[in-house]
């Protein structure tokens, strides 16, 4: 799997998991500390995708990632 491949896989993630907060948080019934333990989720899967956009786009740009890691 190459670096960029890694990186979309990972973003996905990411993209999935505060898809899935958020609606936590719109759906269930939580707690007050429950709504905080999701926002704070929430905020941390914001921050590495933060982290990981410029990277994947930096690659793309560059044209690198296109080899497999060993």
């Amino acid at each position: 799997m190459t670096k960029l491949e890694r990186i979309n896989d990972s973003i996905g993630v990411l993209l999935e998991s505060i898809r899935q907060g958020l609606l936590d948080l719109a759906t269930k019934p939580l707690s007050n500390e429950g709504r905080v333990r999701e926002r704070q989720a929430i905020a941390r899967y914001e921050a590495e995708l933060l982290e990981l956009l410029p990277l994947r786009d930096s690659l793309r740009a560059f044209g690198e990632g296109g080899e497999p890691e060993r």
